[in-house]
C-alpha cells in the first residue's frame, strides 16, 4: 500500500511525464513504455503498471483534474474509462453558450479531443475501443458519447445562428430525441427510459434550445 501511494504521488506530481509513465504511440494507439521509469521500478509488468495508472487516474478525477485523468486512463489502455470521462465532460460543457471567456476554450479543447478520439478509436468496428465497450456492462456509454458529440455541435450551431443546419442535425440523430410529429411522441417517451443518464441531464437545455431555434428560424423565414 505504501509503494502504491508513493507511485500514485509520483505520477500525480510529474503530471504523467513521458519519462515516468511512457507516452502514446500514435501508430498503435497504445502506450510506449520503452523509456518509462515506472516500468523499470515494477519489473516491466504491464498489468501492474496499468493498474497504477488507473488508480492514479481515479485520484486525479476525484480531485477535479479531468485532463490528467484522461491522459492516465488513455495510457492505461482503459478505453471504457476514457469514453465515460469524455461523456461526462461533454454533458457538463456542451450546453454552455459561447461567451468569449475561458470556459469557451475549455469546451473547445474537450470537443477537439473527443472528436479526435472518436475519429481515431471509434471509427472502425474492429477497434479495441469498440470491442471493449461492446463486451462491458457500459453498453449505453458509446452511443451516449456519440450523441453528446452531436448535441454539442447542435448547441454551437444554434449559437452561431445556423438554425436550419442545427435542426437538420437534431433530426438525424438515432434514436430521435425531439418528436417531429405528434405520432412520434409515444415511441420517444417509451424510449426515454433507455437513454443514458447524461442525455437526461441535458434534456431540459435541449428542449429550450430547440424551442429557441424554431422561434428564431420562424422569425427569419417570415421577415418581410
Amino acid at each position: 500500500d505504501s509503494l502504491l501511494a508513493t507511485l500514485v504521488s509520483l505520477v500525480l506530481e510529474t503530471r504523467a511525464a513521458p519519462e515516468v509513465v511512457g507516452s502514446i504511440d500514435p501508430a498503435r494507439f497504445a502506450r510506449d513504455s520503452s523509456r518509462a521509469s515506472l516500468d523499470g521500478h515494477l519489473g516491466g509488468d504491464d498489468a501492474l503498471v496499468n493498474a497504477v495508472l488507473s488508480v492514479t487516474a481515479r485520484v486525479a478525477r476525484a480531485r477535479g483534474d479531468a485532463d490528467l485523468a484522461l491522459q492516465l486512463f488513455d495510457l492505461a489502455g482503459d478505453d471504457i474509462a476514457v469514453v465515460e470521462l469524455f461523456a461526462d465532460q461533454l454533458a457538463r460543457l456542451s450546453t454552455t453558450s459561447k461567451s468569449g471567456r475561458a470556459s469557451d476554450d475549455l469546451k473547445t479543447s474537450w470537443l477537439d479531443k473527443a472528436r479526435t478520439y472518436a475519429d481515431q478509436r471509434l471509427s472502425s468496428p474492429h477497434s479495441s475501443a469498440i470491442a471493449a465497450l461492446s463486451t462491458s456492462n457500459k453498453l449505453k456509454t458509446g452511443p451516449a458519447f456519440q450523441a453528446l458529440l452531436n448535441l454539442a455541435a447542435f448547441f454551437d450551431m444554434c449559437d452561431d445562428h445556423k438554425y436550419p443546419e442545427a435542426l437538420d442535425l437534431l433530426d438525424s440523430l438515432k434514436p430521435n430525441l425531439i418528436p417531429a410529429h405528434d405520432r412520434d411522441l409515444g415511441p420517444l417517451l417509451d424510449n426515454a427510459t433507455n437513454l443514458d443518464h447524461r442525455i437526461h441531464q441535458i434534456f431540459p437545455d435541449l428542449l429550450l434550445k430547440t424551442a429557441d431555434c424554431l422561434y428564431e428560424l420562424h422569425k427569419q423565414t417570415n421577415q418581410p
